[in-house]
């Protein structure tokens, strides 16, 4: 069977059914015969890649920009960058496929697809992210946003990709709550040396477990759920859909360097602060107010 599709089938058309294929089933068929792997993994450019990638639910990197408007690189490696947005979906779908040196870089990956996507032109631009949503739905069925990390760095990297996710089933639980709470109203967590704030000791960038746990306690704040009542969205303030960012069109950032107005030297300040609860977790007499009620 194999021949005969080879001896009658010219390779543009097989390209082009494969590249309306799902990039694992393109990896599956390549095993099939020398042929085929040729045709897929041995082609003179990036042609096939390039179209595998833009059929797939993602952003066109070529009108990305970064968390900071930069466009993309001119030059895009769509093969290397399809099978590392693959393996890292594929890993999510079954996490026992996941090597212990690879880790790091799924959550990298799905960070990357995030900080790189094309600007709204506005705040209430209909324009959404193919690569938001995409990751949306990848981590909304997975547990790996709740999953303990082995090493500081993962750990740092999953707390990163939850702030910017939003919530999870598990983070609507009392206990979690009130482990966030714990974590953030602690004071001896705010010194001189992390700048009274979600930083690094000695180093000022950013303390994302830190970060994740503010970013939990107000988000419980923004979403009421009634008794019983399942998390079944994400799309509330502080999650994926507002990790877009805002460009007028026709602006260009290499002229216009304030268009917002919010340039030089800010100081952000987070009130988040239930001063009852400040009390519980860190006065001597907490024991006394153990038995109040907080909301």
């Amino acid at each position: 069977m194999t021949n005969f599709i080879q001896d009658i089938l010219p390779p543009e058309l097989g390209e082009q059914i494969l590249s309306n294929c799902d990039p694992v089933e393109v990896a599956a068929f390549a095993q099939t015969s020398r042929f085929f792997r040729s045709l897929i993994y041995e082609t003179a450019d990036q042609h096939f890649w390039r179209v595998l990638y833009l059929n797939q639910p993602f952003d066109d990197p070529r009108s990305c920009v970064s968390s900071l408007g930069k466009p993309q690189p001119t030059t895009i490696d769509w093969k290397s960058e399809l099978q590392r947005i693959i393996r890292a979906r594929t890993i999510v779908e079954n996490i026992t496929l996941c090597r212990p040196d690879e880790r790091c870089t799924v959550l990298r990956t799905f960070l990357d697809m995030i900080y790189n996507i094309p600007p709204a032109a506005h705040i209430l631009s209909d324009k959404s992210s193919q690569n938001l949503r995409w990751v949306a739905d990848v981590l909304g069925g997975c547990t790996l946003l709740d999953e303990q990390a082995p090493s500081a760095e993962e750990h740092q990297l999953r707390a990163r990709l939850h702030t910017h996710y939003g919530i999870t089933p598990l983070d609507i639980q009392n206990s979690k709550r009130v482990e966030s709470r714990a974590f953030i109203y602690d004071l001896r967590k705010y010194t001189p040396a992390n700048h009274f704030g979600p930083f690094m000791d000695g180093t000022g960038t950013v303390n994302w477990v830190h970060m994740q746990a503010i970013h939990h306690v107000i988000s419980m704040h923004l979403v009421h759920l009634g008794k019983d009542e399942d998390l079944a969205f994400t799309n509330f303030p502080l999650s994926l859909p507002f990790c877009q960012p805002i460009i007028p069109e026709g602006m260009d950032l290499d002229e216009v360097e304030d268009w917002a107005g919010v340039g030089g030297m800010w100081t952000c300040a987070y009130c988040f602060c239930d001063h009852r609860e400040l009390l519980v977790y860190n006065s001597v007499g907490r024991h006394k107010l153990s038995t109040l009620a907080f909301p």
